[in-house]
């Protein structure tokens, strides 16, 4: 490990720093080949392993890991590298494979969920469809980028504000070369605007940054991380889709990193943590937690088991969720919240139709990603009839609660509508009231 960093961590250390949440808990893979098992692991916030999850099928090599349908599961997209096949399965907590959809096809990238219920995968996917582009895993095409675009940066995320895809990936730039940088794509019509390219041709992401992107407290900014090939370093940036700006406020020396997600989301400081290694040659694997200015907090090393790879995905479990489900199609939806260890707490889901830029600045200095309006102060009260219920509550013996949105009596007058919501913990020993803020997610009604 980098000298440097290494003396970084320890000044942090001696300073007082605050230590990463104890609760941390994520899911890893280790090496793959073709004649080669992989298995997941369920690692501990030390980066030590609590058990092994389960093992995959000889030769499927893990492309993505995300929280599956009901939270109590893991989404696994996976590639047969002998069979040329993709894989949609779910790892049970017990170690059960359920396999979900299976096609011919090429490298995928990643998974994410829609607000519809339906799941969308981006990358190279299907022999009859070569062009990269993004896919419902229901089989119909969002979009495919023009020849010579690609999304082999392996990344994809929400805009929380606008509902859009965000990728890492390539484009053109005005002399006809390709240029890594970010890219949105309009989920309705499937158009792909530029949001920011990489400043210099030597930088490139590859297998390294974040595969989902996190959204800092900061609203509409997303962090990640760029892999300068020359220096052999990373660079922690900045994203800002509205400005279609990127920056940097920190350079790791001779550090890569395969993923990162964020920790502690939406309370400060904010944190984020990481799988790093030594660059070029890799001795070592560890997980580095860090603030959004690339300040090191605490630095833990992972045992040669799992036996971890360039490009190995992290999944954050025990964390809060907020999740649509489309339980009562085509018009009923409910969110669910997700509180681990926080059973009996009061909680408000508070919905907006203003967006979340600006939101509001807590005195504490924390953010709530949401424009005051009147369906926020309906929804903060209690919902609105049958169409909006379960706003405020108390979360059950497993930290849980659902709130249900019905639109059917509105036949198509709210067609169109785009709603965003938060759901704020209540705490009155905490600053403001409030001991988590989660959000904001965006709903899309359709009809």
């Amino acid at each position: 490990m980098n000298a440097r960093f290494l003396l970084t961590l320890l000044l942090a250390a001696l300073a007082g720093r605050p230590a990463a949440q104890q609760q941390d808990a994520f899911v890893v893979h280790d090496t793959y080949s073709i004649n080669s098992r992989t298995s997941l692991y369920e690692m501990d916030h030390r980066g030590q392993v609590v058990r092994t999850l389960v093992t995959l099928p000889v030769g499927l090599a893990p492309k993505d890991i995300v929280m599956g349908d009901d939270n109590t599961t893991y989404r696994v997209l996976a590639h047969d590298i002998a069979s040329s096949r993709i894989w949609v399965m779910d790892v049970t907590t017990n170690g059960a494979i359920v396999s979900v959809a299976n096609w011919t096809g090429s490298i995928p990238a990643v998974i994410l969920r829609t607000d519809d219920g339906d799941w969308l995968i981006v990358g190279q996917l299907m022999a009859q469809r070569p062009l990269t582009g993004v896919y419902r895993l229901s089989g119909t095409t969002v979009t495919t980028m023009p020849t010579g675009w690609g999304i082999a940066g392996y990344a994809g995320t929400w805009d929380p504000d606008t509902g859009d895809i965000v990728v890492r990936g390539r484009g053109p730039d005005a002399y006809g070369t390709t240029l890594w940088g970010y890219y949105r794509i309009d989920r309705v019509t499937g158009a792909i605007s530029t949001i920011a390219a990489y400043p210099e041709k030597g930088l490139w992401p590859a297998a390294v940054g974040a595969r989902h992107p996190p959204w800092e407290g900061v609203p509409g900014t997303f962090v990640d991380m760029i892999w300068d090939g020359q220096a052999l370093s990373s660079f922690l940036a900045h994203v800002h889709p509205e400005r279609g700006a990127l920056s940097v406020s920190a350079i790791f020396p001779s550090i890569q990193v395969s993923d990162m997600v964020e920790t502690n989301p939406r309370n400060l400081p904010v944190q984020y943590v990481a799988v790093v290694q030594n660059a070029p040659i890799p001795a070592a694997f560890y997980l580095a937690y860090f603030t959004g200015d690339g300040l090191p907090v605490a630095l833990h090393h992972i045992p040669s088991t799992p036996a971890l790879i360039s490009g190995t995905r992290m999944l954050r479990i025990g964390g809060r969720h907020l999740t649509w489900f489309m339980d009562r199609p085509p018009n009923g939806r409910s969110l669910r919240l997700d509180f681990p260890g926080e059973r009996g707490r009061a909680y408000v889901v508070a919905f907006g139709m203003r967006g979340t830029r600006p939101g509001v600045r807590l005195g504490d200095g924390r953010h709530v990603p949401l424009n005051p309006d009147g369906l926020v102060m309906a929804s903060a009260q209690g919902g609105i009839g049958a169409v909006l219920t379960g706003t405020v509550g108390f979360l059950d013996p497993l930290g849980r609660a659902r709130v249900t949105v019905d639109t059917s009596g509105a036949g198509n007058a709210l067609k169109g509508v785009r709603l965003w919501a938060v759901a704020l913990l209540l705490d009155p020993r905490s600053p403001a009231g409030f001991s988590h803020i989660v959000g904001p997610i965006v709903l899309n009604i359709k009809s």
